[in-house]
């Protein structure tokens, strides 16, 4: 059960990417000048915070594919790390069911979230 961390982390990582690209620009923003006086504590010129890469396909395609690979290596990393915390005492035929689970959640959570969403 330790491995589902690993899941956990990928799932948070994968859905909250877009959070962390757009609320990300204020967390800059808001560290280069905190005071609003016109500093530039980061060395960064004045920016605005902007949401205009998400009209973008190829930027959303990448984005996709970072969340893809951010599920598809927890997974492979969950699976690691359940053959690592079991050692060689079980049977390869002892993992197929827990195996056959964890391929049935990444096709679930790669199809929920290539699916549109409103609201």
């Amino acid at each position: 059960m330790l491995s589902f961390l690993a899941i956990a982390a990928g799932y948070h990582a994968a859905h909250y990417l877009v959070t962390l690209l757009t609320t990300g620009q204020y967390t800059l923003a808001a560290l280069n000048d905190p005071l609003f006086r016109g500093d530039s504590l980061l060395g960064l010129p004045a920016f605005y915070v902007s949401f205009g890469f998400l009209t973008d396909r190829a930027t959303m395609q990448a984005i996709y594919a970072a969340q893809f690979f951010a599920i598809l290596g927890a997974h492979l990393l969950a699976i690691f790390l359940s053959l690592r915390l079991v050692g060689s005492s079980m049977r390869f035929s002892a993992h197929l069911p827990m195996t056959a689970l964890m391929v049935g959640y990444t096709v679930l959570g790669l199809w929920l979230m290539s699916t549109a969403r409103a609201g």
